[in-house]
């Protein structure tokens, strides 16, 4: 085995201060490409990002014209002996050419002659960047026929670079989910009312807050226990189709688009009962907010309160309740919240809450949603314009 020799482990070191100098994931990949090629005398190169189901989607290259990337996206992939998008991945993690094919049976394929062979690259080598078993991305390092194959040398190189590539990918992963919990918690501090979701691409959850998962409780109450479950694996035990349906429309007019193109947003009314109406507002959030190449979604849920008036002799004889707990019941119907009927009624949130569990006792009820249900049936309600 050829050694290392001292102006080699300084090329490394010059690569792993280009790994530790940016989270910015398509910079991050320029410049690593930039030193790529000056070190291990290149003329072009490719770095794909993996996606969570691990398929390769976020492709920039260096001297590699676009057509021949959309040309390979669209046909020649299926001709590549490493198989890269349709996800043939192999046990070690540096690869090159020769070890899957001859050279003399693969000058005579379509893929060299039409495809490799016009943009002059003949030797190839992939880095494959793997964490566990979880694909994170792959380098595709290319040379012509004239500059020689890559050496023991190069792949040693390039042995000791790629745990530290992989640990790169995956704090500009860390950086990128950071920026975008952040993003949430501001959203969340402006409208603290309203609930919110994050979706991933395979309506998994990322972030609920409490707003929703009540939302989400309200809707199974709606369908009597029996909530229709979502594709998506997220935390919370589930997620309802009515909530993700929405998404998985804006995610399939992004596959049919540019992803520079954002589609609108989708918002609609859920009417849950004659006096519980939602509004839900299903959303892409930027590329500036989601992390690496993945998408993520926004669901945001907001109460449509309609005023009434309560049957204060119905309920004083039916349920027997006071005055305090009437007038309770009453903002609860106007659609205050614990912590508005606690304010306006200069009390504790506590208070209020006890309050609320003499009224469910009283009625016989163990939610807000068969509150609201049982009170419409003893027509103690009446809605106003």
């Amino acid at each position: 085995m050829e050694l290392l020799r001292s102006q080699d482990f300084k090329d490394i070191l010059s690569i792993m201060k280009v790994i530790g100098s940016y989270l910015d994931k398509d910079i991050f990949r320029q410049k690593l490409l930039d030193s790529f090629l000056r070190i291990f005398h290149m003329e072009n190169s490719i770095f794909f990002l993996a996606d969570e189901n691990s398929k390769l989607t976020d492709i920039t290259g260096k001297n590699i014209d676009e057509k021949y990337t959309r040309d390979f996206v669209n046909y020649y992939h299926r001709d590549d002996p490493f198989r890269l998008i349709q996800g043939r991945f192999h046990g070690n993690k540096i690869i090159s050419l020769e070890n899957l094919v001859s050279y003399s049976s693969f000058q005579d394929t379509e893929y060299y002659n039409d495809f490799l062979r016009p943009q002059k690259i003949y030797y190839k080598t992939v880095i494959y960047l793997k964490s566990g078993t979880e694909l994170l991305g792959i380098i595709g390092l290319f040379r012509p026929k004239g500059f020689g194959n890559f050496s023991e040398k190069d792949i040693r190189m390039m042995e000791i670079l790629t745990p530290y590539l992989c640990q790169a990918l995956k704090n500009i992963d860390v950086f990128r989910r950071t920026q975008l919990e952040n993003s949430i918690f501001k959203m969340v501090d402006q409208d603290s009312f309203s609930g919110l979701m994050i979706l991933n691409d395979s309506m998994g959850l990322v972030y609920v807050n409490k707003w929703a998962k009540d939302f989400c409780e309200i809707l199974a109450g709606s369908h009597n226990g029996h909530p229709e479950p979502s594709n998506g694996e997220g935390d919370y035990p589930f997620i309802p189709h009515l909530i993700t349906k929405d998404c998985y429309h804006l995610r399939d007019q992004i596959k049919s688009n540019s992803f520079d193109i954002i589609p609108l947003p989708i918002c609609r009314i859920l009417e849950l009962s004659e006096y519980r109406k939602y509004s839900l507002c299903s959303q892409i959030l930027t590329k500036e907010m989601s992390m690496a190449n993945r998408v993520f979604y926004m669901v945001k849920i907001d109460e449509l309160a309609r005023r009434v008036t309560l049957n204060m002799g119905a309920l004083e004889r039916n349920f027997g309740l006071t005055k305090r707990e009437i007038e309770i019941l009453v903002n609860i119907f106007n659609g205050l919240r614990n912590a508005e009927i606690a304010e306006k009624l200069f009390i504790s949130e506590i208070t209020v809450k006890k309050h609320l569990q003499h009224i469910f006792e009283k009625i016989g009820v163990n939610s807000r949603t068969t509150l609201f249900r049982k009170i419409v049936e003893y027509q103690c309600v009446h809605p106003q314009a």
